[in-house]
């Protein structure tokens, strides 16, 4: 149900999938106009689905391969174009691997692309990253930004880049990559500013101690 502008409330529901396979992760963007991106995750895949500001719902398009319960962000513009971010583990041995992606759509909304990796690392023995460890914003200005927790010399550190509809520009190092720090929020300004909000605590075998903000 979306509540556009000058609506004086929300829409009827609209269904986006009914399928029996549980869906595991679920994400909206808007733009402008009213268009919705819904991205979900749902038996071993991620799907999009368009609802469009006149009422029509486009069809059911794949994006990528994905394990079940990734974190999602996803971004909708004026230009019928998308970017869809998104973080999975993968547990061998008892060590958990983190692969952050980034897939940015063709006109119309189509994700034909194989999808940027960003970022794949084993997390220290024990330790996994919660949801919440990645963001996807659009700027004041229509840029993207992206923040997400990565490992840099053996510690969490948060990254940063900005983002086309081609790929990620440089990374940025954003934490003090000698203590571990974890990514908790990204904000965004009237200005084009962004702020990042994250946690840096020492590291235990069985957790991180409270620490600072």
């Amino acid at each position: 149900r979306i509540q556009r502008h000058g609506a004086p409330g929300l829409t009827p529901p609209t269904l986006i999938r009914s399928r029996s396979a549980p869906v595991s992760a679920l994400a909206v963007g808007l733009d402008y106009r009213g268009d919705a991106l819904v991205v979900w995750a749902q038996a071993g895949s991620l799907y999009r689905r368009v609802l469009q500001a006149s009422g029509r719902l486009l069809p059911i398009e794949r994006v990528a391969p994905c394990p079940p319960g990734p974190h999602l962000q996803a971004l909708i513009s004026d230009d019928h174009r998308a970017i869809v971010a998104w973080t999975t583990d993968a547990q061998v041995h008892g060590v958990t691997t983190t692969s952050v992606y980034l897939d940015a759509s063709l006109p119309g909304v189509h994700f034909t692309r194989p999808p940027l990796v960003l970022e794949r690392f084993a997390n220290p023995p024990g330790h996994a990253l919660p949801d919440g460890s990645m963001w996807l914003v659009r700027l004041a200005n229509e840029g993207v930004l992206i923040a997400w927790t990565g490992l840099s010399q053996g510690h969490y550190a948060i990254r940063s880049a900005s983002v086309s509809l081609a790929a990620a520009r440089p990374q940025s190092l954003i934490s003090d990559p000698t203590a571990d720090s974890v990514l908790a929020d990204l904000a965004t300004g009237p200005h084009s500013e962004a702020l990042a909000l994250w946690t840096t605590a020492p590291r235990k075998a069985t957790g991180f101690d409270a620490g600072a903000v």
